[in-house]
């Protein structure tokens, strides 16, 4: 069952369709043994915890340019999704907390702005700075094309090319 996907218990009695994740604090224990059973199953192994995602987090929601973002969640689900009109988010605020999902974000860190039709667009290149936070934090990231991979979970027997 993905974590987006209708908790069995609640199908048909909610008007509204809500992800686990969203309902993570209202249904407590049943979610939490959820996302335990994914861990459990699939071997995670953990990398960060709340306090570090906090902490990265604030920092990151500090930095003044716009920078993206993608959550991958531990059942293969991501936000923003497949069925949203943008790939990435702004609002870090849309994947802070419920940090027990989250397998790992991408941070966009290379950043075009439009400067007008005629004009090439100005680049705006935030990467150095996302790495000096994640490293004063201690946390596990790798490059990716765009940017930055930070890691929550490290699949058992995959091999990561951290910095």
């Amino acid at each position: 069952m993905s974590i987006h996907a209708w908790p069995p218990i609640l199908q048909g009695s909610v008007p509204c369709k809500v992800s686990l994740i969203s309902c993570y604090a209202s249904f407590g224990d049943w979610v939490i043994s959820k996302f335990t059973e994914i861990i459990e199953k699939e071997r995670l192994i953990g990398l960060m915890n709340n306090t570090k995602w906090n902490a990265l987090f604030s920092e990151l929601n500090l930095i003044e340019e716009m920078i993206q973002y993608k959550a991958h969640y531990i059942d293969g689900s991501m936000f923003p999704d497949h069925e949203t009109s943008y790939e990435f988010t702004p609002e870090l605020q849309q994947i802070w907390g419920n940090f027990i999902a989250i397998e790992y974000v991408d941070v966009i860190t290379i950043i075009k702005r439009d400067i007008g039709k005629l004009l090439e667009p100005e680049i705006v290149d935030v990467t150095k700075a996302i790495l000096e936070i994640c490293n004063e934090h201690n946390v596990k990231v790798s490059v990716i094309n765009s940017g930055v991979r930070v890691w929550g979970y490290h699949r058992h027997g995959e091999i990561l090319e951290l910095l």
